[in-house]
């Protein structure tokens, strides 16, 4: 067998050929979480009635800050009154509600 014919690979090409093979391997699989995954999850039930609520309350569902959302504003409101009005513990009373000690 005529050792010429036969091409060797150095360790530097089997690495950069191993480096395009993870690549390609990444990107097919973003492709199939893109184009198979993320449309078939859309129309599953529990995706589907949350993406509804969304859309038929106005709510920009790619906003970094949903402070100028209205429902978000009343959820704000609401979380600042339960903030300010919430029951203070008493002081100099134990919170010890245990019995026989």
């Amino acid at each position: 067998m005529d050792e010429a014919a036969t091409p060797v690979l150095c360790p530097a090409a089997r690495g950069i050929w191993r480096r395009w093979a993870g690549l390609l391997a990444g990107l097919a699989t973003m492709g199939v979480f893109v184009f198979v995954i993320a449309p078939a999850v859309q129309h599953w039930r529990p995706v589907w009635a949350v993406h509804t609520f969304v859309e038929e309350r106005g709510i920009d569902a790619s906003a970094l800050f949903y402070t100028e959302s209205e429902e978000f504003g009343r959820v704000q409101r609401h979380m600042q009154d339960a903030m300010r009005f919430a029951p203070q513990p008493s002081q100099g009373k134990s919170h010890h509600t245990g019995g026989g000690g």
